[in-house]
């Protein structure tokens, strides 16, 4: 029996809007399961200086509730530890279209499960991404 293609992908997502979701469905669209690893507060707070408006369990509920078939959990506290790729052996990852750090920081993990890291297409990403809409909030 051949094992599933599991999927992985990173992200705040905070306030889940429509250029997540698109993220989120062609990222599943890659293999048979899909594991979302939503970014802790502490995190947040290190690489983008503050902390995401909904708490982590908002944020993994209303994924969860988007994608009900996908595994939705929360991030590392300690940046670098990298345990769900431990956890789950992901074939593929898929970064979002600005996520070029992340893909970097696995680029140089050479774990040894990942056969292919690709970047999702940006979906209106000059109208969606979140930093834009945070700032007219």
């Amino acid at each position: 029996m051949e094992k599933e293609k599991i999927v992985m992908v990173f992200g705040v997502f905070d306030g889940l809007h429509d250029g997540h979701k698109a993220f989120l469905t062609e990222a599943r669209a890659h293999g048979e399961r899909l594991v979302v690893v939503v970014a802790s507060c502490t995190n947040v707070g290190k690489t983008k200086g503050y902390c995401p408006l909904n708490q982590s369990t908002v944020r993994m509920e209303t994924i969860q509730k988007f994608m009900p078939e996908a595994i939705v959990l929360k991030g590392d506290q300690e940046d670098g530890s990298w345990t769900a790729l431990s956890e789950f052996n992901p074939e593929i990852i898929v970064t979002g279209y600005d996520q070029s750090a992340l893909r970097e920081a696995l680029e140089a993990l050479h774990f040894p499960s990942i056969k292919q890291i690709i970047t999702a297409q940006p979906h209106r990403g000059n109208e969606l991404h979140s930093s834009i809409l945070r700032q007219k909030m």
